[in-house]
């Protein structure tokens, strides 16, 4: 009896040892701190810095880089512990969190207010054009087409030199109306690209 207690105990004693060792090992394993483990969010200040403006810069070491952010969003499933999902489950099984989606309540939000901005920019669209119509005079092509009044030199061969494309009908010659096709279609281009925003 004897023997098996002093067997127990040494076994207890290996067990508390072993529990220190690993402790120990644990507190002296380097740790990484947080702003190097968690990917940065959208809102983060680097998202609205401008990076051809960025100057050098050394490792986070002041509050920001101490008190990690808020998770929230798709980024945050990425790092989350399986002790974080499971509360994070629960929740928004009882209806304490609304559940995250990519049609969630901001992007609904967000597509509102663009439809208001796009609405702005079309009344600023009208107001300029508006204004360029009443103050503005015409452009140059339709200066030079209304000088001419709009009618093509008449080309007579005898007043001019021999020329092998025209007169032997030779090359891409573009007709009166391929001409004016060309013009209308030119005068369009601003409806191909995207308008410039006023705001």
């Amino acid at each position: 009896a004897a023997l098996a207690a002093e067997s127990a105990s040494r076994a207890r004693e290996t067990v508390r040892e072993t529990a220190r060792a690993s402790a120990a090992a644990e507190s002296s394993a380097p740790k990484r701190a947080d702003w190097m483990l968690v990917p940065p969010s959208s809102d983060d200040w680097t998202s609205k810095v401008d990076p051809t403006k960025l100057k050098t810069r050394k490792f986070a070491s002041g509050k920001g880089a101490k008190a990690p952010g808020e998770k929230s969003g798709i980024s945050a499933i990425w790092t989350e512990t399986p002790e974080e999902k499971r509360q994070r489950l629960e929740d928004e099984v009882l209806g304490r969190k609304e559940v995250a989606t990519n049609s969630g309540k901001g992007e609904s939000s967000e597509r509102g207010k663009e439809g208001v901005d796009e609405e702005e920019q079309k009344a600023i669209a009208k107001r300029i054009r508006e204004y360029n119509e009443k103050n503005r005079g015409k452009s140059l092509v339709e200066q030079h087409t209304g000088r001419n009044g709009g009618k093509e030199e008449e080309d007579d061969p005898s007043k001019r030199g021999f020329d092998k494309e025209k007169d032997m009908g030779l090359g891409g010659r573009v007709g009166h109306v391929q001409k004016q096709e060309m013009l209308r279609k030119a005068g369009d281009f601003g409806s191909r690209f995207e308008r410039g925003k006023f705001l």
